[in-house]
This record gives C-alpha cells, structure tokens and sequence, in this order.
C-alpha cells in the first residue's frame, strides 16, 4: 500500500469513527435527558414546610342548605381515580372592616352614589336601609361595616312595559355592569380581570326563567367573580353565582337599567399569606361520603356519581378572615359540593 493510499485509509477510518462517535454523545445526552425528566417527575424537589404563620384557621361559612345529601357516593373521573393534587395551598387574609365611629357616613356617601339620599332606617346594628318613590319600591340595604349591600326596585309593576328582546347582550350587559360598579367607586382589580358570566332571563309564571335567546329575554343577569388566585377558581357557595350578581333591564328610563343588585365583596391582600397542608384527596372523599361537604346543587336522589374533581378557593357571603382553598366535587345531575381542603389538624 502506497503512502498516499495509507493516508487516505486512515482519514476515512478517522472520518468513519469521529461520525459513530457523535452519533453516540447525541444518543448518550438524548438518554440522559430523558433520564433527568423521568426521575424529576418521580423524585420531585421537595416543598418547604408549610409557615402556617396564621396559626389555626377559622371554619369557613356557609349559607343554609337547600339540597338533601344522596345515599351513595360513586367515583368515575375519565381515568378512574383520584387526579394528583399538590400537598400545600397559600391562605390570604382578608382585611373586612371592623365596626368603628366612621362607617356609617361611609356608607352614606356609597347610598347617595346610588341615588339614595334620605336618612336610612336602622335594621340592627350592622345592616340599614334606605328607600325612595322613583323607582317605585327602591330599597337599599347595606352592612355599613363591610360595605355589602342588596339593592332593588319594585320592576314587577313594570314588566309590562318592557319590551321582549331590549335587554342588552352579555357583553354590553358586563360592561353596563362594571361601568355601574366603578361609578360607585366599587369596581376594585381583582374585579375588573375576574371572571364573569351572563345569561337571559324571562319573567313567566310568576318566576324569572332562563330565556332561550335575547329576543324572549326580559333581563340579562351578570355573574361578577374575582380574579383567579394562585391559578385556582374563586367561588362561592351558590351554582352560578359570583360575589356580585346584577340583573340588567332594557328600559332606557332613568334609575331603572339596574333592577337588582346583590354586592357581597371583601377585600384580600395578596401581599399577606401563608403556606397550610392540605388534606388528601382521599381525606376529602371520605370526608364527602360522610356528609361533611356543602351541597352547592343535586338534583339527583340516592346516587351521585362524582365525574370532576379540583382544587378551588372560596368566597363567603360572610365576611371571613382568610380565603381558604377548597375541594369542589362535580358529577351528574348537576352534583356540586365543596369541602375545606386544608388539614383538618389547623382548622379551629
């Protein structure tokens, strides 16, 4: 073999070997991150102990229960078990005012932004109410330490005169809605990006029913929640019901586009927070097949059959000290219950 030929051998041996050796430092650092991912997942960092700086957390709230318990709890999720949640949740404090000299000219100056100027009557000790003739039957309520308040007008000696198919659509209805929130200087951020949801109502029967379109429709109804936290829902204890509920007339007539308001909104601050362990996904269902959740809907009888799990917080109509998340429970025939999530082991 000439020299010449030598060399070119060695070159295309060399050639041949650095490519096979590439090829394998890319399959090698392929296998490898691959490795590194599965054992991440399976060995996840684990999370620092909860602060539960709070202490022991109050119970939360709820309204009375309209809905009987069913006989027997089943669970059929798509993948046939209990979905992977983590092991802890922040808890936010919510700063509800407390009663003091000042609230009641506060709340005052929130009755004349909404048109009620006359001296209110005593209720008890926290709620007032104010009313006036234009429109007939305006009432107002108002928790003067919280701010919450009810406010309507007799709109029942009207329907009559309000034509089908007047009422705004949704998205001009949630915008009359929030427009009529910042008027009154209520229309806080975590409002103005949370969730909402409308829908048509027709008054038949001596009832509001839903509408099937805006043309058969008296009233759009507008659903305010708060913003999402922590990536969770923000919910209350009603099926379809946010913080604040606003039933939206078509009439053009002055005072009357809003016929009904309920404001149920308390503050929370972000900046002051918790970490608290959850309980398991099966303390919950075990705590739900004892009766221990909130039935939010079921029109079912003696089975309910759970489809979703998830992980949510909750808004009381009540004023409460924290925001706690919660365990929501869906199934069939509208099932939806909702249960403390935190360890029952810091819950007073």
């Amino acid at each position: 073999m000439t020299s010449l030929s030598k060399t070119a051998f060695y070159a295309q041996k060399t050639i041949k070997y650095g490519i096979l050796g590439f090829l394998l430092l890319i399959i090698g650092k392929l296998a490898y991150d691959l490795f590194e991912t599965q054992w991440e997942k399976t060995h996840p960092t684990p999370l620092p102990s909860p602060t539960v700086t709070f202490g022991k957390l109050p119970q939360l709230k709820y309204p009375k229960q309209e809905f009987d318990y069913p006989g027997e709890y089943v669970l059929e999720t798509s993948t046939g078990t209990f979905p992977q949640f983590t092991t802890q949740l922040r808890v936010f404090f919510s700063p509800f005012r407390q009663p003091n000299l000042l609230a009641f000219d506060r709340a005052k100056e929130k009755a004349a932004k909404l048109g009620f100027t006359q001296e209110p009557i005593k209720v008890n000790e926290n709620i007032f109410r104010w009313t006036k003739d234009n429109p007939s039957g305006s009432i107002l309520e108002m928790d003067i330490f919280t701010g919450t308040f009810k406010q309507n007008y007799d709109w029942l000696q009207e329907i009559d005169l309000f034509e089908k198919g007047s009422s705004p659509n949704m998205a001009k209805a949630e915008d009359i809605g929030k427009s009529f929130l910042k008027r009154i200087d209520s229309l806080e951020t975590d409002l103005i990006t949370g969730k909402t949801e409308s829908s048509y109502l027709q008054y038949k029967g001596g009832i509001l029913i839903p509408a099937k379109s805006l043309s058969e429709a008296d009233f759009t109804k507008v659903e305010i929640y708060r913003q999402d936290t922590d990536n969770l829902p923000v919910i209350t204890a009603f099926e379809n019901q946010g913080i604040i509920s606003l039933l939206i007339s078509g009439t053009q007539a002055t005072g009357k586009k809003i016929a009904r308001v309920e404001f149920n909104y308390y503050p929370i601050n972000l900046d002051s927070q918790a970490t608290y362990p959850l309980k398991t996904i099966a303390q919950a269902w075990e705590n739900l097949k004892e009766n221990k959740a909130y039935l939010v809907s079921f029109k079912g009888n003696e089975k309910a059959t759970i489809r979703k799990i998830y992980l949510a917080y909750y808004d009381s109509q009540e004023p409460q000290e924290y925001l706690q998340p919660i365990y929501v429970f869906e199934g069939d025939e509208d099932f939806k219950a909702i249960l403390p999530a935190i360890d029952q082991n810091w819950i007073k």
